[in-house]
């Protein structure tokens, strides 16, 4: 699951765009990529947050069941994508230009 968490800090007034809901963006993110209909799911969206979900298949495993780097990424872009579109719809064309994501070793 990935948490997208849009908190600007000291930030305290409102927002001054409509929230979109789960279901919303869900048919945009699937109208402009048809291929995440079957993988990610939206759980929750509000002015700040979007929680998302997807399903882990086989492929995304690494020995010793772990998920993969690059699967977890593939959810943290995605995340980050739907709460793009859900605020700009008509941003489609939205690309990643810089993340850090850091990976805790698995404590099994």
């Amino acid at each position: 699951m990935a948490f997208f968490n849009h908190d600007c800090g000291d930030f305290r007034g409102s927002l001054d765009f409509p929230v979109k809901s789960p279901c919303e963006i869900e048919t945009i993110l699937f109208d402009v990529y048809p291929q995440t209909k079957d993988r990610f799911s939206i759980i929750e969206v509000d002015e700040t947050t979007l929680k998302m979900s997807a399903r882990v298949h086989y492929d995304d495993l690494r020995p010793g069941s772990t998920i993969s780097g690059p699967s977890m990424f593939t959810l943290a872009d995605c995340a980050m994508y739907a709460r793009i579109l859900g605020v700009y719809e008509e941003q489609v064309q939205a690309v990643t230009t810089n993340v850090c994501i850091n990976f805790f070793e698995d404590q099994i």
